[in-house]
């Protein structure tokens, strides 16, 4: 029997997860774009250098370059400025005396009569004669020299598929000489806000109404992975209105995405919606916060149903929300959030058999440098204030009930 077809009330956060990954497809659709479109986008191949790194032997200092074997078993060496070579203005010069030295600057080329570069600030330069002086246990063999291709060979691969690109790949491939990639096309996300209560950011504030604050963060969140998004925000508890959205958007998304109407009361309208056109997976997930999450399918595209709450709403997407889409947009690492180890700081109690994902701070590191970490006094589902003071989400599982002072447990830290 398949992870699908298994019915069950309440399951695990993994089990969810697993079943989650079976229900979505890899991409298949691909473009190529200019290296400058393309931060944020996910490779659909391998991508070779097209010139080695560096792509020739120069200085990685100010200073002056020299043969080693002219100052070898010496104690103190002077020896005659011959020339000089700038980065962009190479020494053209090919031939050099014996005891002969050139002034260089980091980046410059180092002509090959030379094998090693010492820093001008351990010489003394005397301008008038032209010549340096140092003591040749300043300075090893092959000092300060960067040859052709040591970093990377041309031909080499430096990007593997199904990376998502930023600041530090793109440069490396403007550096190994490409100027376009070829990448996944982007996932298209609809995002639905849904509640009579809600206000747009900026627009008054009616009577008994609060302020969507679960579209721009979401929104937020899409977009930080890359995703276009389609924002339909603050619906009218209307089933018309919201089945008409959801039925505009499913045949040009990938994705849908609902916020609100997730539990499994009579006015819960976007799980009811998702279980009447499309299949409404019949489980949900012994966790807190974000119980009430909803999964299934509409027209074979994956839909979420999100808590109102908005810490509820910020922890499901990110520990199943942000999965699928790194399936989805043919990421090759693992899709799920990286933990990593952490020790309590305090004594932690849960409900036996409940996954708690508690918003925590950092309060030191132990011996080992591993951080220290206590949960946060308020871990109310609404309370947005206290997930932005929060450090990491510390993520019990759902046994056991009793975590001691001292305990390590796995954490998944914001970027601070």
């Amino acid at each position: 029997m398949s992870a699908a077809s298994k019915s069950s009330e309440s399951i695990t956060i993994n089990y969810a997860r697993e079943i989650i990954l079976q229900s979505v497809s890899a991409p298949t659709a691909r473009e190529t774009v200019s290296l400058f479109q393309a931060a944020g986008r996910v490779t659909a191949a391998d991508i070779c250098a097209a010139n080695p790194l560096p792509t020739y032997t120069n200085s990685a200092m100010d200073g002056y370059a020299f043969r080693y074997q002219d100052v070898e078993g010496v104690e103190t060496v002077a020896l005659a400025i011959s020339g000089q070579s700038f980065a962009g203005s190479p020494c053209r010069q090919t031939a050099f005396p014996d005891h002969a030295s050139i002034e260089i600057t980091t980046g410059a080329a180092v002509p090959d009569a030379f094998d090693t570069v010492i820093p001008f600030e351990k010489c003394k330069i005397d301008e008038e004669r032209r010549t340096i002086s140092f003591r040749p246990s300043d300075v090893r063999r092959g000092a300060n020299i960067r040859y052709a291709g040591e970093q990377v060979k041309k031909g080499a691969c430096v990007v593997q598929k199904g990376t998502r690109l930023d600041a530090r790949h793109l440069a490396l491939l403007a550096a190994a000489g490409i100027g376009q990639v070829e990448v996944y096309a982007r996932v298209r996300v609809a995002l639905l806000t849904t509640g009579s209560e809600l206000a747009e950011p900026g627009e008054p504030l009616g009577p008994y109404q609060t302020y969507n604050s679960n579209g721009i963060m979401l929104q937020t969140m899409l977009e930080n992975l890359g995703c276009e998004v389609e924002v339909i925000s603050s619906l009218q508890d209307s089933r018309e209105e919201i089945e008409a959205q959801m039925l505009e958007v499913i045949g040009r998304c990938n994705m849908l995405l609902l916020t609100g109407g997730a539990g499994n009361g009579r006015y819960d309208i976007s799980r009811t919606l998702l279980e009447s056109l499309g299949r409404l997976e019949p489980w949900t997930i012994n966790m807190r916060p974000g119980r009430p999450m909803r999964f299934g399918l509409i027209q074979s595209k994956p839909v979420f149903v999100l808590p109102g709450n908005p810490v509820a709403a910020f922890i499901t997407f990110l520990e199943f929300t942000r999965g699928a889409l790194a399936k989805i947009q043919g990421l090759a690492q693992d899709p799920w959030i990286a933990e990593r180890s952490a020790r309590l700081a305090c004594d932690v109690k849960k409900k036996p058999g409940r996954a708690e994902f508690m918003r925590a701070r950092i309060v030191g590191v132990d011996v080992n440098g591993v951080p220290l970490v206590e949960p946060l006094e308020k871990q109310s589902s609404a309370d947005l204030l206290m997930l932005t003071e929060a450090d990491a989400v510390l993520c019990l599982a759902h046994e056991p009930a009793h975590y001691e002072k001292g305990s390590l447990v796995a954490c998944q830290f914001f970027d601070l």
